[in-house]
C-alpha cells in the first residue's frame, strides 16, 4: 500500500440503515466539563476530544474578552496531590482526555490566567541579563558584553505594576528580534505567528510565510523553518494526521446516528487503513429526487501527510447548482479502486429498488474510471470532457502547422455540438479536407461515441465539459 495506508487500524466497517451502534466494539467519546476559573469569575465549557485545543482556546478567551497571547491556561490533575499543569498545544488537550478518561472524571478544573507579553519576552530570553530584580525595580541587560539592548522599569506608584522607563530596542551583538537572522526565531514561534491565517487558509504556503514573517517582523527565516513552523501550527488547529484516522470508526458510527440510512464503508489491508466510502443519506435521497440521473466523476490528491486520491460524485441540481453525492478515500487512481467505488456506488442509488433511471456518466477519459464504468455499468451512458480531448488531439497532432492545428479542433468541437446527422457529416468532410491525419486519429483514437451528441447514446443534457468535478477539486482542497 502507498503512504495513505499507513494509520489506520481496524477491521472492515459497514454502517447502512439498519447498522446498530452498539453492536460496534469502540469506545465512544466522552463529553467532558471544564470547569474555568479566572479572577473570581467561573465559566463551563463542554468539549470531547474532537473540539480541539484552539477551539477550546477562543471559547475562553471570548468569554473573558482576552488577548489570545496573554493568556495562560493551566488544569488540575484529578489526583490525590492535585498536580498543576500548562495546556498550550494539541498534544496538551489530548493528555487532558486521556487523564481525565482514566481517572474516569468528566469535570476538568482549569485556571485561566494573563501575563504581560514584554515582561514574559524579558523572563524567558535566554540572551537577557538581571542586573537589578526587585519588588520595585528591575534592570535588564543584553547577556553579550558591549551589547546596548536594555530594559529598566520600576514600580508604578501603589500599583502592583511595573512602568518601563527605559529601553533600547535594538541589539547590537547581532541577536534579537531586531536581525533578519534572528536565532530565537523556532518553529513554536513561527507557528504562533501562522496559526490564524493558516487556519482561514487551509493551502497557506511556508513560502508564504516566509514573505509574511519578513514583512511583519523583519525576520528572514529559511524555508525549511518556515515549513516546520506551519506543521506545528497544523497538529495544534487539526491534532496528528494519525490520530484522525483513529477516529474514522468513531465518525461512522455518529453518521449512522445523526444521518439514518447513510451509507459508510471503511476497509483495511492487513493493519492498515486501505479505503473508505462515504454517502450520507441526505445527499443520496436529494439526488434521487431533485437532480438529473447524470454524475460527474472524478479524483484529486490529497494533500496530507499520508497522501492519498479523494474520489468523488458530483451532481447538478435543479436550479444548475453543484451537488455532492458521496466520496471515497483511497490510496491511488486504480482500476481495483475506481471499480469499487463504482459498485458502492451503484449499490447506494439502486439498492432499495426506489430509483430506475438511467445515469449518465461525465468524466476526463482515465483508464481506470473507463474500465470500471464498463464492467459495473455496461449499458450506462459515458461521456469524455472536451478539455481532455482538445490536450490529446494537439498532442498527437503536433507536426501540424498551429494554423493548421487550430482550424482542425475548431472543426472537431464543432463536430461535437453537432445535434442532427447532416450538420456532423458536412463538418466531418471539411475536417477531411482540411487535414487527413487529423481526421484518421479523430476516428481510430478518441472514442467519438463517447463524446460525439451526434453518436452518443444517453442524454447528455448539453454537459461537454467535467468543470462540475473539477470545480469540486479545486473547492475541496480548501477544506
Amino acid at each position: 500500500m502507498v503512504n495513505v495506508s499507513q494509520a489506520y487500524n481496524s477491521k472492515t466497517t459497514e454502517f447502512k440503515k439498519k447498522s446498530s451502534p452498539d453492536s460496534i466494539n469502540w469506545v465512544f467519546m466522552d463529553m467532558f466539563y471544564g470547569v474555568g476559573k479566572y479572577k473570581g469569575d467561573g465559566y463551563v465549557l463542554d468539549f470531547t476530544v474532537l473540539t480541539g485545543w484552539l477551539t477550546l482556546f477562543e471559547e475562553i478567551c471570548t468569554y473573558w474578552a482576552l488577548e489570545s497571547p496573554t493568556v495562560r491556561v493551566k488544569y488540575i490533575m484529578p489526583e490525590e496531590h492535585k498536580t498543576i499543569c500548562s495546556i498550550s498545544s494539541e498534544d496538551d488537550f489530548q493528555n487532558i482526555c486521556n487523564v481525565h478518561r482514566i481517572f474516569k472524571k468528566t469535570v476538568v478544573n482549569m485556571i485561566i490566567d494573563t501575563v504581560n507579553e514584554t515582561t514574559e519576552a524579558i523572563c524567558t530570553s535566554p540572551m537577557s541579563l538581571f542586573i537589578k530584580n526587585d519588588k520595585d525595580r528591575v534592570t535588564v541587560t543584553c547577556a553579550t558584553e558591549l551589547c546596548q539592548w536594555h530594559v529598566h522599569a520600576s514600580r508604578d506608584s501603589n500599583l502592583p505594576t511595573f512602568r518601563i522607563k527605559t529601553t533600547q530596542n535594538s541589539h547590537t551583538c547581532g541577536g534579537g528580534i531586531g536581525t533578519t537572522s534572528h536565532p530565537r526565531a523556532s518553529k513554536k514561534w513561527v507557528s504562533r505567528q501562522v496559526m490564524r491565517k493558516l487556519r482561514d487558509r487551509p493551502l497557506y504556503r511556508a513560502v508564504d510565510i516566509q514573505r509574511d514573517i519578513l514583512c511583519n517582523h523583519g525576520v528572514r527565516l529559511p524555508y525549511k523553518q518556515a515549513w516546520m513552523g506551519k506543521e506545528v501550527a497544523k497538529v495544534i488547529l487539526h491534532g496528528s494526521d494519525v490520530a484522525s484516522y483513529d477516529l474514522l470508526i468513531w465518525y461512522a458510527i455518529k453518521v449512522s446516528e445523526t444521518n439514518p440510512g447513510s451509507i459508510v464503508i471503511i476497509e483495511k489491508d492487513g493493519e492498515r487503513f486501505k479505503r473508505g466510502f462515504f454517502c450520507f443519506h441526505a445527499c443520496l435521497q436529494g439526488f434521487k429526487r431533485g437532480c438529473k440521473p447524470m454524475l460527474f466523476l472524478d479524483g484529486t490528491h490529497l494533500l496530507g501527510k499520508y497522501g492519498g486520491i479523494l474520489l468523488g460524485a458530483t451532481a447538478k441540481d435543479g436550479n444548475e447548482g453543484l451537488f455532492h453525492l458521496d466520496f471515497a478515500i483511497v490510496d491511488n487512481e486504480t482500476d481495483d479502486n475506481w471499480t469499487w467505488f463504482i459498485s458502492t456506488l451503484g449499490d447506494a442509488i439502486y439498492g432499495e429498488d426506489d430509483y430506475h433511471k438511467i445515469i449518465t456518466f461525465i468524466s476526463d477519459h482515465s483508464k481506470g474510471l473507463v474500465n470500471a464504468i464498463a464492467k459495473v455499468f455496461p449499458s450506462a451512458p459515458h461521456g469524455f470532457c472536451l478539455r481532455h480531448l482538445q490536450a490529446n488531439f494537439l498532442k498527437a497532432n503536433g507536426h501540424l502547422g498551429k494554423g493548421l492545428k487550430d482550424e482542425c479542433w475548431r472543426l472537431v468541437v464543432k463536430i461535437a455540438y453537432a445535434c442532427t446527422s447532416s450538420e456532423y457529416d458536412a463538418t466531418v468532410g471539411a475536417l477531411s479536407a482540411a487535414s487527413i491525419q487529423a481526421h484518421n486519429w479523430l476516428f481510430q483514437k478518441s472514442d467519438m461515441m463517447h463524446w460525439c451528441n451526434c453518436l452518443f447514446r444517453g442524454q447528455r443534457w448539453g454537459e461537454m465539459y467535467s468543470n462540475v468535478a473539477e470545480s469540486f477539486n479545486a473547492w475541496i482542497k480548501e477544506a
